[in-house]
Formats: structure tokens, C-alpha cells, sequence
């Protein structure tokens, strides 16, 4: 679905469409954002902000009394605030960002916002190594790293 000019959520299955129009399956490699990311960035804050308001509501039904209200409205609407900025920004890198690996290079696509959207591609002629890391034990758990590609 299209909402704004640089704004389509439907741009994964249209690359990879084309993509695949022109190259077999084997020759098409399609990256994205893993199912862990989605539960530790997107998921966990939601749960705990909204047990987190839950809590605070309970509170300010238990105790009843107008301070409680005046103090608590404004710090849960503040905490929604600050919470739901960097989990739209990390919910839309996990629906919208993704990489194509074909034997002409990598095509890399990353929405940074709703009018910005970067396609970059990197021939390969230009890149010198490709690596895989895992940052620590619980990625390697859930076979969640990072690739790094290193080009001239």
C-alpha cells in the first residue's frame, strides 16, 4: 500500500518480484530485518509501557484521590510520548528496510522516515570481503548477527 510518494510498504515484494523476473531463485538472496528484532525492539517496549500504564491506572483507581490523577495522566501521556518515537522509527526499519544480494551486486534499500527513503548499490566489483558476526551469546542463540560488507 502506497500512502505517500517515498512511503510504500508494498516496495519489498515488488523488488523482489523484479528481481526474480530477470535471475533464478538461487541467484536472488533477500535480507531483512529478523523476528527477534521485532520482539526486542517493538514488541517488549510496547508490553511493558502499556503494563506500565495498566499499573499506574490501577493506582490512581485504588487511591482515588485528584492528586494522583493530576500527576498520573500527564507522566502516561508523556511516556507515550517518549516511547512511541523510537519504536515507529524501529517498527518502520523492520518492515521497510531490506537488502538484495544478486551476482550484480547489492541493492540496499533503508525508509528513515516517512518522506525519506535511500536506495544505494554496490557493484561487485568494488566489494572486498563480505563478513558475518555475531556481537555476543544471545544472538549467536538465536542465529541473529550482523553482516558487514567491506568495499573500496
Amino acid at each position: 500500500m502506497k500512502f505517500l510518494y517515498s512511503f510504500d510498504t508494498g516496495l519489498k515484494k515488488k523488488t523482489l518480484a523484479e528481481f526474480l523476473s530477470n535471475r533464478p531463485r538461487s541467484k536472488v538472496l533477500l535480507i531483512e530485518r529478523s523476528q527477534l528484532f521485532l520482539r526486542i525492539h517493538i514488541r517488549i517496549p510496547l508490553i511493558a509501557y502499556f503494563l506500565g500504564c495498566g499499573l499506574l491506572l490501577l493506582l490512581l483507581w485504588y487511591f482515588g484521590q485528584a492528586f494522583f490523577y493530576l500527576l498520573g495522566l500527564p507522566l502516561a501521556f508523556a511516556g507515550l510520548l517518549l516511547i512511541l518515537r523510537p519504536v515507529t522509527k524501529r517498527l518502520l526499519d523492520f518492515a521497510l528496510d531490506f537488502v538484495v544480494i544478486t551476482p550484480d551486486g547489492v541493492y540496499s534499500y533503508n525508509q528513515s522516515g516517512i518522506f525519506k527513503r535511500g536506495n544505494r548499490f554496490l557493484n561487485h566489483h568494488n566489494i572486498r570481503s563480505i563478513t558475518f558476526r555475531y556481537e555476543n551469546r544471545v544472538q549467536s542463540l538465536f542465529d541473529n548477527g550482523n553482516i558487514y560488507i567491506l568495499s573500496e
